[in-house]
């Protein structure tokens, strides 16, 4: 038997490239689109929903990346880049578009709260007692069922909305009074 580790075929970035240029070009044509709507009057909206398509698009391209080992050094060097790219995207997003960011974080941080709250539900297993009301309820174990996830439905999405909301806030007075410097 071989103790030899299979060596692991390398991508490098113009492989990389290669592979997803669609993804580049369809990228290429979102940051062209927010660009020019940047620069007319009265579209900032089409600029920030373009912009959120473009971030969209680079967050998709970055989870394509490959792992560590397979990657080459171009490649971990672009990811690496690509990685703060978005970072700076997203700094530059709540920069340019204080107004539509402030609207729309209340909805994202529904879903994030929302999301975590759920993995935590699921991993630690809470949904189970609500899963073993007894069969010989009959019809009434689904009404009991149904009542107590949604009571918990419920108080989830109200945490996430009165937490997004304080978030929200906090960040509305940001924008109002920005700190000197």
């Amino acid at each position: 038997m071989s103790t030899q580790k299979a060596e692991i075929k390398k991508i490098n970035l113009e492989q990389f490239i290669s592979d997803h240029y669609h993804m580049f070009t369809v990228m290429g044509v979102f940051g062209g689109l927010t660009a020019l709507f940047a620069k007319l009057e009265n579209a900032s909206y089409l600029a920030f929903f373009s912009f959120l398509m473009f971030i969209l698009l680079d967050v998709d391209i970055w989870v394509k990346f490959p792992k560590s080992e397979e990657a080459s050094l171009s490649l971990k060097i672009f990811e690496a880049f690509s990685q703060l790219y978005v970072v700076l995207v997203g700094i530059y997003l709540v920069q340019a578009y204080p107004n539509y960011v402030v609207q729309l974080l209340p909805v994202f941080f529904t879903l994030v709260f929302s999301a975590v709250f759920f993995l935590m539900f699921n991993k630690f297993k809470l949904f189970e007692p609500i899963r073993r009301v007894s069969p010989t309820l009959g019809a009434r174990r689904f009404a009991i069922r149904v009542i107590i996830g949604m009571a918990i439905v419920s108080g989830l999405f109200l945490l996430s909305v009165m937490l997004g909301t304080l978030v929200t806030t906090l960040i509305k007075n940001y924008f109002q009074y920005p700190p000197t410097t």
